[in-house]
């Protein structure tokens, strides 16, 4: 079982694509097998990691989670 990471701060949207990355590759999952457990492609998790398409709140959620790392949201005032 992938041990649990620190929690990732988002401090904007661009950002959030090393983020991604990171929670993925600090896991040990290659996209592929990412793919299969996320229910995508291995096409579309690479597109989102280089921010060619984004994702929703609740896909990033499922993302981090599949990781088993977290991810705090948190508005600017």
């Amino acid at each position: 079982m992938p041990k649990v990471s620190r929690p990732q701060f988002i401090t904007d949207a661009n950002h959030i694509k090393s983020s991604l990355r990171s929670a993925r590759v600090g896991c040990g999952i290659n996209q592929t097998d990412f793919a299969k457990i996320m229910g995508k492609s291995q096409g579309w998790i690479s597109q989102v990691e280089n921010g060619i398409i984004d994702i929703s709140i609740d896909e990033a959620c499922w993302w981090f989670e599949n990781c088993n790392a977290r991810l705090m949201v948190c508005g600017k005032d």
